[in-house]
């Protein structure tokens, strides 16, 4: 019983936790969209309309992707991991 009541709720804070990210996310994008003179209203019907989906080929990334750098080295074209 105690063992389900916490899965529970650990599943309810990453519910939160999620929601709150995919929030600050839809933000940060609304807030580009609106810097490039788009109204608000149409800025929200676009980010809707890419989150449902109906925008082919835009999908709004949620999650960071480590880079990967590489340094090329002149003499030898090989490439050679830097971070």
């Amino acid at each position: 019983m105690e063992d389900e009541q916490r899965e529970a709720r650990i599943a309810a804070e990453t519910r939160a936790k999620n929601k709150a990210h995919r929030l600050k996310i839809d933000n940060e994008v609304l807030g580009a969209i609106v810097a490039l003179d788009i109204p608000m209203d149409r800025a929200q019907d676009l980010l809707i309309a890419i989150a449902k989906g109906a925008v082919p080929h835009v999908t709004i990334r949620t999650k960071e992707r480590q880079c990967r750098f590489y340094r090329f080295a002149a003499a030898r074209h090989r490439r050679q991991r830097v971070g």
